[in-house]
């Protein structure tokens, strides 16, 4: 009897110096101190439905414990779950993943930062080059897929709950960011043989991700010969047409210049002017050429600024009767289509053929 009193009494001491702790399931653990978000996504701002989506969560808020920035990849998108240690976060979504984007650069280091912009001719071959300079104007010749990049952001997922293994339920609708650009020029004197290259200035190099605005750097895009459709004169005193679809994240604005009619604006001299110009080059099928330069700043932005994901530049006139497909000389017209001088095209399409220079291996397998 005296040594059950004295393993009674050591019992009662020893549960007496401890910390009693809730002891949970495995499962249940993992949720203890977590913070859980629920996310349904809506992608109706794209073309279609994406593979894939990405996740930023940057640390934020006066309580910060854990200052580490999380990134997920999901190959689910219309809903995902988040569990993180609880604290508030500030959130950007996107579809696919960074690296899925070849033609564009992503800066995900913090949330004020976060942005995404066009790789420029020379960051795409040299893949560390990076510019600091506002007015770089680098060209780039990658084509954007128009609608293919829709952004979503929050300053705060909790929002001021300090509610301890929280589960925060929401919906997130990215908004595209790549606009739809498309050129439609009236044209006078056109052939097969005729082909088309050019460029437009000052586009903007990027937007930000957590506010979509621009960034602060001009982009040249390039309009290569593969870029444009001809369409022939559907009548003889009636112009063609050549139409190029294209992405851009939108016009860069900065400052007003008044506009020099210089072909290829980027390249004179003195500040450089921040309006869009569409430089385009014709080369005839007589080996001359014919370049001009059209301000279309007003028609980018104002349908920019008005929120139009399909934008459309035309220039010209369709049902122009001013000019001629048999004129002697290069101009304008009154409406704006663009004349091109009457060559002598032979029946059939040109044909280019690759420089010395170009080395192309084919494997055959007997």
């Amino acid at each position: 009897m005296m040594k059950k009193s004295l393993i009674l009494v050591s019992c009662a001491v020893l549960m007496a110096s401890c910390n009693f702790r809730h002891i949970v399931p495995e499962d249940e653990f993992d949720v203890v101190d977590k913070l859980i978000v629920d996310f349904d996504v809506d992608w109706s701002e794209l073309d279609e439905k994406p593979t894939g989506l990405t996740l930023c969560f940057y640390p934020t808020g006066d309580a910060v414990t854990d200052t580490k920035n999380y990134i997920f990849h999901y190959n689910t998108v219309d809903h995902v779950q988040v569990k993180l240690p609880e604290q508030d976060y500030s959130l950007i979504c996107f579809n696919q993943s960074e690296t899925e984007f070849a033609n564009y650069e992503f800066d995900l280091s913090s949330y004020e930062t976060a942005c995404v912009r066009v790789k420029t001719d020379a960051e795409a071959t040299q893949t560390h080059v990076r510019y600091t300079s506002a007015t770089r104007a680098d060209t780039t010749s990658a084509v954007l897929t128009p609608n293919g990049l829709a952004v979503a952001s929050m300053n705060s997922v909790v929002k001021g709950s300090k509610t301890r293994a929280l589960n925060l339920m929401g919906v997130l609708k990215p908004t595209n960011v790549v606009k739809s650009m498309t050129l439609k020029i009236y044209v006078f004197g056109l052939n097969e043989r005729v082909e088309v290259s050019g460029s437009i200035s000052n586009l903007c190099d990027g937007v930000t991700m957590c506010t979509r605005e621009p960034l602060p750097e001009p982009v040249e895009q390039k309009l290569d010969p593969e870029l444009w459709d001809m369409v022939a004169p559907p009548l003889e005193d009636l112009p063609g047409s050549i139409n190029a679809t294209i992405g851009i994240f939108g016009p860069f604005e900065g400052f007003d210049e008044e506009f020099s009619p210089t072909p290829f604006d980027a390249t004179r001299a003195g500040a450089p002017s921040v309006r869009q110009i569409l430089n385009l080059l014709f080369k005839m099928p007589d080996i001359t050429e014919y370049r001009c330069a059209i301000d279309i700043t007003d028609l980018i932005r104002g349908q920019y600024l008005n929120g139009i994901n399909d934008i459309v530049i035309e220039i010209g006139s369709a049902g122009d009767k001013g000019g001629s497909n048999n004129s002697d000389e290069d101009g304008e017209t009154e409406l704006g289509s663009i004349v091109l001088h009457s060559t002598d095209a032979v029946s059939g399409y040109s044909v280019s053929v690759a420089g010395w220079d170009s080395t192309r291996y084919e494997y055959v397998t007997f």
